[in-house]
């Protein structure tokens, strides 16, 4: 039951998942006395997804968040029915503020929201604006230009607005990087028992990567730089975890020979994404563009060196040589020399690990970014 007295915030969404950041960002603010809060979901039935499965997929994380989750249930992201349902539960609901995320909601949720004399319409760019095209950079700029304020989860992604646009948005944006909930985190895990789950043994060295199977995670170059580095250590281990069509990496891992050395889980849930992390030993990506990753915070949250492609987002998430290693894009035989550094010195990745963690925990709770909304909020 919703209390009229709090203060009504909206939370919208094009879609929620077991592991969506804005999903538990919601809910460590739902937390707080003071507000009112619930997550609009736009997208209905969708790919392998029936409606009932989305609705049974609510309930369940009703009950993991503990917040009110909602759906439009538009049946595509261009459905005028979604769309005019949409403005309709905002007309309904007036909330003081409203959080827009992705692409649907990120723009129609602010129009509409402008439309409607919303106090604050607060956009949360999630994406590298730099690679969208350039109708949507234009569309953007009117959304980032009618917002309250703007939220960029990197600074790299902030610096990326048009030389035109920057003095216009700068002083209502904000550089709010993805948090950790470091109580989420296990303490302690089998990790022999989650290491014979996936097949890795207890003499390999454990490298692993959570990332949905798209181009712009760059996975091929991971798989040629870990076949580089499979020929100076033969006990190391590829593990991918991730939505998405894995044939193609499988067919590459063949003609590479790594065929017996690197597994492909598919889609895990978060929790057992952390647990993994926290039983690895090396974390790696190798993305060509990122907003700002969580699985990196994340795994530098369970203690795991990070080696990661020198894109802008991952230069401010990691030090270089701290915390693990920048490599360049075009170079897998460095990315290979720092798999095996790593892998071969126990003492040097822990250390590494040890760092990471404490950085992680002064630079990315979510209770700094719980504060920086909550200043949001109340800042008239």
């Amino acid at each position: 039951m919703l209390n009229k007295n709090k203060v009504r915030i909206i939370f919208l969404l094009n879609t929620v998942g077991e592991g969506s950041g804005p999903l538990q960002r919601a809910s460590r603010l739902y937390e707080n006395e003071l507000y009112n809060i619930s997550v609009l979901e736009y997208l209905g039935a969708r790919k392998k997804y029936t409606t009932k499965d989305i609705q049974n997929m609510r309930i369940k994380l009703q009950s993991k968040y503990n917040i009110p989750i909602e759906g439009i249930d538009a049946s595509g992201f261009y459905s005028i029915k979604g769309y005019i349902k949409l403005f309709n539960v905002i007309r309904k609901e007036k909330p003081y503020a409203v959080f827009c995320h992705h692409n649907v909601m990120g723009i129609a949720g602010v129009f509409f929201s402008w439309i409607l004399g919303v106090k604050k319409i607060i956009k949360v760019e999630l994406s590298d604006i730099s690679r969208k095209s350039l109708l949507e950079r234009l569309i953007l700029s009117l959304v980032y230009v009618i917002s309250t304020n703007v939220i960029f989860i990197s600074e790299s992604s902030r610096r990326s607005l048009s030389f035109f646009l920057s003095p216009i948005v700068s002083y209502k944006s904000r550089v709010i990087y993805n948090g950790v909930s470091f109580d989420s985190i296990p303490n302690t895990v089998d990790t022999k028992n989650i290491r014979e789950e996936i097949k890795v043994g207890k003499d390999n060295v454990f490298i692993f990567t959570a990332s949905r199977i798209h181009p712009i995670k760059n996975l091929e170059f991971l798989l040629e730089s870990f076949a580089i580095a499979k020929k100076n250590n033969a006990h190391i281990i590829l593990v991918v975890a991730g939505r998405g069509d894995a044939s193609r990496l499988i067919h590459k891992a063949e003609c590479l020979g790594i065929k017996d050395s690197v597994f492909f889980l598919g889609y895990i849930t978060r929790d057992k994404v952390l647990e993994i992390m926290v039983a690895a030993d090396i974390f790696a990506m190798s993305s060509l563009s990122e907003g700002f990753s969580e699985s990196v915070v994340q795994a530098m949250a369970c203690k795991c060196p990070c080696v990661l492609t020198d894109i802008p987002s991952f230069r401010e998430a990691i030090r270089h040589g701290e915390h693990g290693a920048l490599v360049p894009l075009d170079d897998p035989g460095e990315y290979a020399s720092w798999i095996n550094a790593l892998a071969s010195k126990k003492e040097f990745r822990e250390r590494l690990g040890m760092s990471a963690r404490d950085y992680a925990h002064l630079n990315y709770s979510i209770d700094d970014v719980i504060n920086n909304y909550i200043e949001l909020i109340s800042d008239d």
